[in-house]
């Protein structure tokens, strides 16, 4: 997840917007726009969750051009992330 700076609000990168929150005494920058991630085909789609679990996309935000997608991850309620082991 990148760093949170909340006095950089609203942070624009060419067509990239975000915002930020608080959520459970943590920072986050949260995009407004979808991000395209790329998986195997031969695993079972990521985006199917449980109830109440949460999936989470890290990404680098270059000044210029599109989100570029590092990993996915699942949070379960107020347990931290965690990657999913997508290779």
């Amino acid at each position: 997840m990148a760093q949170a700076y909340p006095e950089n609000t609203p942070y624009r990168s060419s067509d990239v917007h975000l915002h930020f929150i608080r959520r459970g005494g943590e920072k986050l920058a949260v995009l407004v726009e979808t991000v395209a991630f790329f998986i195997p085909e031969n695993i079972p789609d990521p985006s199917l969750r449980q109830a109440g679990d949460e999936l989470w996309v890290e990404v680098t935000i270059p000044k210029q051009g599109p989100p570029r997608p590092i990993r996915l991850g699942v949070k379960k309620g107020d347990a931290p992330i965690v990657p999913l082991p997508i290779h």
